[in-house]
């Protein structure tokens, strides 16, 4: 089991306030085989405080014939959080290039919502792997998630 954070350079670089209907995508490659229980953390997908997640979608490929790979796909804040990496339940990736739909109709639309004594107040979404067929070499997977924010 590994941890990894899917970053690019520029992260810390100032944003501008975007309100309304927003959509956030970032890509990771592995470049070598994954096994259950790799995190890897979006951190430059910073979800705000009290915006309205609509929709969740994992687009992605594995390399390596008939080799699978099933994601649980989730957010991350502070460890006092309450947020899950299933939280918005799974989805399997395989050979041919698919865009899956990630919803669990109990939780989408999702209201982020932040302790006002919360140091971050955003929180990031996760993808982790929960298991793998043998065979499986490289990976691409894009998370894309689209929220409302109306701030004021």
């Amino acid at each position: 089991m590994a941890t990894y954070s899917a970053s690019y350079a520029g992260a810390d670089a100032p944003r501008i306030s975007i309100q309304g209907t927003v959509t956030r995508a970032q890509t990771y490659v592995w470049t070598a085989s994954s096994s259950a229980g790799d995190v890897v953390h979006f951190t430059n997908m910073r979800i705000p405080n009290q915006a309205l997640i609509t929709n969740v979608q994992l687009v992605g490929k594995v390399d390596g014939g008939t080799s699978q790979v099933i994601y649980r796909v989730g957010l991350q804040g502070s460890a006092a959080s309450g947020l899950s990496s299933i939280m918005f339940g799974s989805a399997t990736i395989s050979a041919a290039y698919s865009r899956l739909d990630v919803l669990n109709g109990a939780v989408l639309p999702y209201r982020v919502s932040i302790s006002d004594d919360a140091v971050l107040r955003y929180v990031t979404p996760s993808i982790t792997v929960d298991s793998v067929t043998s065979g499986t070499v490289s990976q691409t997977v894009t998370l894309q998630i689209q929220y409302i924010y109306n701030r004021g």
